[in-house]
Order: structure tokens, then C-alpha cells, then sequence
């Protein structure tokens, strides 16, 4: 009884109970403590978030739309719109995590053996969120059935721990590209300058499919759409440029 109502009032419930592609278990090599085969790195600010993983060659960068940073930089919640940089951190998170997904895929790393991904952020809130689930934040819960669902397309597993905001200097760098002084445009001439590990990585531009996603959970607080999350495979997360 307890799984069938699970199956009718989640999202993800939903999805299992109507889609026998999808594994109803858990690699046992995301349950028992090993070494993780990848480390990534993720930050955000108010106005944009980034993230970067040389095991993995990639690095990204992301400007928010002026709705989402205009409810970010609210003095309160009084109506219910504020968008907290707990959310915000943990999006990013997830975006890394995505990246993650679309690479393996991509370039044919073999993720056979179920390899676990140790995700550094600067944010408590966030790798709570990420390691067990989050409990008070609408929009946080709602984030978590959007990874729930990158977690079922995909045997990578993914993990958080802190790290201090001075250790965590690239991905710090990254969320606040500075604009050029001639074009406006983001310059980052100087941040490869300055970090040239990033050098050798491609830059991923996560796709609308997945943004949209992120955005409608952030303005509205609401749940991902589930024949949304059905579309959610490594092939259209996102492209890669050199």
C-alpha cells in the first residue's frame, strides 16, 4: 500500500510505476563507503553560478535571468517570492552533476562500475540538501525530484562535502565573471589567465530543456513536470565548445 501511494502522489512515483526501463534499486557501490572516482567544484552568487571539473574536462558558466536575480536580491519573503542562495547553490550542484551525466556520455567513459562523483561547495545547506533531502524549502524539495530524476537516467552517483569559500577560489572566480569595459560581454580571457587548469577543458552550456526546468522550480516553487523529467537523458542535457 505504502508504495502504491508513493507511486500516485510523487512525481518520481509516478514515473517508476509506469516505466519498467527504470531500475528500482541502487548500485551497492553508491551505498558503501569507497573512493570517489571524480571531484567537481560548484559556487553561485546572486547574479550568475558556475562550476568546473578537470578529472572530467569541462567547466561552465551561468548568467541567471533578471526575474531570478531581481527574487534573489529581495530584502524578504513577505510574499512568498524570495529565492534563497541555499537554492541557488544547490541548483548548481546539480547542474555539475548534469554536466557530469552529458560528458561520460559523450565522450564514452565507461560508468559501469557505478563511479561515485565527490561535489565541493562552499554551501551547508546545499550538501545537505544533495546528501539526504531537504526538509523546509519548497523550492529546495522541488530541486531535489529534478536530481532524482537526472539520478535515474544515469548509474553515476553524486555526493557533496563542504569546502571553504578561500578553497574553493575557481568556482568562486567562475559565478562572477567580471563584464568587459568595451562590450559588455562576459570576458574570460581572464579567468583562464588566472586558472589555466581550465585551459584544457570544454565549456558546457547546459540546454533550455533542463534551464527551464530550473527556472519554473525557482519563480514557482512547484514540482518538475513529469513527462518533463522523462526527457531528462545524457544526450540532450546540454552541448559542449572548446
Amino acid at each position: 500500500m505504502a508504495d502504491s501511494s508513493f507511486a500516485l502522489c510523487t512525481p518520481i512515483g509516478h514515473i517508476v510505476s509506469h516505466d519498467n526501463t527504470y531500475a528500482l534499486c541502487t548500485p551497492i557501490g553508491h551505498i558503501v563507503s569507497r573512493d570517489f572516482t571524480y571531484s567537481m567544484f560548484a559556487d553561485s552568487c546572486k547574479l550568475s553560478g558556475g562550476g568546473w571539473c578537470t578529472d572530467l574536462s569541462f567547466w561552465w558558466y551561468l548568467e541567471y535571468p533578471q526575474e531570478i536575480i531581481r527574487k534573489a536580491q529581495l530584502k524578504n519573503n513577505k510574499h512568498g517570492d524570495y529565492i534563497s542562495i541555499n537554492a541557488l547553490e544547490m541548483m548548481c550542484v546539480i547542474i555539475n552533476y548534469a554536466t557530469a551525466i552529458h560528458i561520460c556520455h559523450l565522450d564514452g567513459v565507461d560508468i559501469s562500475h557505478a563511479p561515485t562523483i565527490l561535489n565541493w561547495c562552499d554551501n551547508t545547506s546545499a550538501v545537505s540538501w544533495i546528501n539526504t533531502r531537504c526538509k523546509d524549502s519548497l523550492a529546495g524539495r522541488a530541486l531535489g525530484r529534478l536530481y532524482c530524476g537526472l539520478l535515474m537516467s544515469s548509474t553515476i552517483g553524486l555526493c557533496t562535502d563542504r569546502i571553504s569559500t578561500t578553497q574553493n577560489v575557481i568556482a568562486d572566480h567562475i559565478s562572477r565573471v567580471k563584464r568587459s569595459a568595451e562590450d559588455g560581454k562576459y570576458d574570460i580571457s581572464q579567468l583562464l589567465t588566472d586558472h589555466p587548469s581550465l585551459r584544457s577543458c570544454c565549456l558546457f552550456q547546459p540546454l533550455e530543456l533542463l534551464l527551464s526546468m530550473f527556472w519554473e522550480i525557482l519563480l514557482h516553487k512547484g514540482s518538475p513536470d513529469v513527462l518533463m523529467l522523462k526527457e531528462l537523458r545524457p544526450e540532450n542535457l546540454g552541448l559542449e565548445t572548446s
